[in-house]
């Protein structure tokens, strides 16, 4: 039962594909959740959550091995499309692409988001630039909300709260952890991405987990308010390169203006 019970919380911080993975990251400044539990009336597992493998070669039960039981797989998928779930991974709910308004100047990039959230964008760095208020946090948010709730693990940070938690991880020796953490979503968005809040220190320990995700291709989804020319070229390189980033300029104004002017 103990060798149960750890491939049960292995498979909780584990992923399984990116389409059905049922990955529980847990953040250390998130809030407890009442992770799913198995059935208790399976007929299949008895309320145990897994089953013993069978062999690939001999079909025989492998007691060495368990994978999860379908009642509890179905449990996961259900928790990974709960608001208290989203939220955790850092999304605002009322921010979805279906209320986001698409205006002048942000039909590139909502295509180009869209198709990085829905799995069908072909490069996994993707680089949004634009003024503020132009919609590039929205469209974050709405990225987080559909990868997570088609079971993919993603983690949207701003910025200035991730690097917030890394200083706060150093005083309890805790920021490789969390370095580690932070490298190994299967998706990771970076929000509000500057140069005007880095010191040395931060700029490298941002550099470290952009280019930790890039050299595994990893997706991640960048956004800042400067243009190409002022942000560090070692990050411009990254989302620049051909095979692997597109940067996507949204050109629109800033919406929290033009709903005070609908002319501009």
């Amino acid at each position: 039962m103990e060798k149960v019970n750890a491939a049960l919380s292995n498979y909780l911080k584990s992923s399984q594909s990116q389409r059905n993975s049922v990955t529980y990251s847990r953040d250390t400044e998130s809030p407890e959740l009442s992770w799913p539990q198995p059935d208790p009336d399976c007929p299949i597992c008895k309320g145990a959550g897994f089953l013993y493998a069978r062999n690939d070669s001999s079909g025989l039960i492998d007691c060495s091995r368990v994978v999860p039981c379908p009642c509890f797989v179905e449990k996961a998928r259900a928790f990974r499309q709960t608001g208290t779930y989203i939220q955790q991974k850092g999304a605002k709910l009322r921010q979805t692409f279906e209320t986001f308004k698409v205006i002048k100047g942000t039909e590139d990039a909502y295509n180009a988001v869209k198709a990085f959230a829905e799995g069908t964008s072909t490069k996994p760095f993707l680089l949004l630039y634009g003024l503020v208020g132009c919609g590039k946090t929205h469209l974050c948010n709405a990225a987080a909300i559909t990868l997570n709730y088609r079971g993919v693990d993603c983690r949207l940070f701003s910025v200035t709260d991730l690097l917030k938690r890394l200083r706060q991880s150093m005083n309890d020796n805790t920021i490789e952890q969390l370095v580690d953490e932070v490298e190994s979503y299967q998706v990771l968005i970076l929000d509000d991405f500057g140069a005007e809040y880095q010191t040395d220190w931060a700029s490298a320990r941002l550099f470290e987990i952009i280019d930790s995700r890039y050299r595994a291709e990893l997706p991640l989804l960048l956004t800042t308010n400067y243009d190409l020319k002022d942000l560090p070229q070692r990050v411009v390189s990254r989302f620049c390169d051909p095979a692997l980033g597109d940067p996507v300029l949204i050109s629109a104004p800033d919406y929290r203006r033009r709903k005070r002017n609908p002319k501009l």
